[in-house]
């Protein structure tokens, strides 16, 4: 079985994935490489390829669910979440082929959201992250634009998630504030074990252990410390770094305007 991860970045996807990775009977990651491969074969299923008639769908669907097996082929008498912030673009795909899925949303107000980027950034002044196209010229009004165009690290995110939200497959989305996570993780937990159906499971919220690969990966990234986690679940003070006529621009949690479309803990 498996279900998916997405949502806006710095909200919790992380923390989940250690939580999750308590029960031995479940599998999941920081980040999964399937998001854009599975984009690479979609468009090689498509008019813009010239040999695209010479599949069926039965073929394409059996070719993704292939690539899945393969890359979890050690994790599959798991449960698997697969992470990646595309899912929510591509929650019409998961409904097809994946029809049992669902699509566990990780949220935070998007204030908090860039404002906790632009605290990574700053806490590694030596190095200019790829998120903001490693520009060391950038101020944070630069830095925080590159991050909200709709190519960037939350503008993507956002709109990805806007697409699943107010989409056809909206009904196996489960949104997860982070802040409800961190401050009432035990209840969270509860409630999506219940939704997605599976077996309670006692997880220690007060030894959380950081996810194999992240320092490597976020090395990478040019962001040492992107998803370093607290050995305990709580929710730290925050003092915001934007400038103020930053956070009055800034797009708001559109998920909570009309909580009736939407399904929250």
């Amino acid at each position: 079985m498996i279900h998916f991860i997405s949502g806006l970045p710095r909200s919790g996807s992380t923390l989940l994935a250690s939580i999750l990775n308590q029960n031995p009977d479940f599998y999941a990651d920081i980040i999964s490489p399937l998001g854009p491969v599975v984009s690479a074969i979609r468009s090689a299923f498509s008019p813009g390829n010239e040999t695209h008639i010479m599949w069926t769908d039965a073929q394409r669907h059996a070719v993704i669910e292939a690539v899945f097996d393969a890359f979890y082929e050690k994790h599959l008498d798991k449960v698997i979440f697969d992470t990646h912030r595309r899912w929510c673009a591509d929650a019409s795909l998961i409904a097809k082929v994946f029809p049992d899925s669902k699509i566990i949303c990780c949220v935070r107000e998007p204030t908090h959201v860039v404002d906790s980027f632009e605290r990574l950034f700053r806490k590694n002044p030596l190095v200019a992250s790829v998120m903001i196209q490693s520009d060391v010229q950038a101020t944070v009004y630069e830095r925080v634009a590159i991050l909200l165009q709709p190519t960037g690290v939350v503008g993507y995110a956002l709109n990805a998630l806007h697409d699943a939200f107010y989409g056809p497959e909206r009904a196996r989305l489960l949104l997860i504030e982070y802040t409800l996570l961190a401050r009432k993780p035990r209840e969270t937990m509860f409630r999506l074990h219940e939704w997605l159906g599976l077996k309670q499971f006692e997880y220690d919220f007060n030894n959380i252990k950081q996810v194999p690969g992240t320092t490597e990966f976020d090395r990478v990234l040019g962001a040492p410390g992107l998803h370093v986690l607290q050995p305990k679940v709580t929710l730290e003070p925050r003092t915001a770094v934007l400038p103020p006529d930053l956070i009055v621009r800034m797009p708001k949690a559109f998920w909570r305007v009309n909580e009736s479309v939407t399904q929250k803990l």
